[in-house]
């Protein structure tokens, strides 16, 4: 079955967010003791698990629909350090903006229940979603790795919006032709021969 994950991680320092999304499409970087990219993880969880990953897209940072609270920060149950304000701490507890991408992946229902669970456990990431694209290979064979922003699925409906924007410059044109006829005083209750207006 084909799965599309998409990810919002908690922004950083670029090396920490490079060290999220590249790995699948640059060399690899240098290992770094106890720590595994979320991507890393991703990848080895599909791949132990007879699974293929198509591709990464990086959507970069973005604002979040709504501040989504800190997983890592400590709660009210927990000490908060003492030369931070109460102020700060409910500040430092939720985040407005986060690094967007998207992976997808062919692999069985339980690989990828694997990879909930497994991500679920990660603080780095503010909110996942998998959805299943398709599960026939007629429906999966087409699609390619990269995931299509939206900037360019907006791109097919390109046609529509010159209609609108013809119907709507027409329209400005009858407007302005009338107001300057009522301003010129030859508009409706007027008698002139040669002006018409169509409604």
């Amino acid at each position: 079955m084909l799965y599309e994950l998409i990810a919002t991680v908690r922004p950083r320092s670029i090396a920490e967010v490079k060290e999220y999304i590249l790995p699948s499409t640059l060399p690899p970087f240098p290992h770094i003791d106890g720590y595994d990219s979320i991507a890393r993880t991703a990848g080895k969880l599909i791949l132990n698990n007879g699974g293929i990953i198509r591709g990464f897209t990086n959507w970069g940072v973005s604002a979040l629909p709504r501040p989504i609270p800190n997983r890592s920060a400590p709660t009210s149950n927990q000490s908060i350090n003492s030369k931070s304000s109460s102020h700060s701490a409910v500040q430092s507890n939720k985040h407005t903006i986060g690094h967007y991408f998207i992976m997808r992946f062919d692999s069985s229902a339980r690989a990828q229940h694997l990879l909930r669970k497994t991500w679920n456990a990660d603080p780095r990431l503010l909110r996942f979603s998998v959805v299943k694209m398709a599960d026939k290979f007629e429906d999966i064979c087409d699609i390619g790795g990269k995931a299509e922003e939206w900037v360019d699925i907006s791109g097919n409906e390109g046609h529509i919006l010159e209609e609108e924007e013809m119907k709507a410059k027409e329209r400005d044109e009858v407007m302005g032709s009338f107001v300057d006829d009522v301003l010129g005083g030859t508009g409706p209750g007027k008698t002139s021969g040669t002006t018409s207006y169509t409604y």
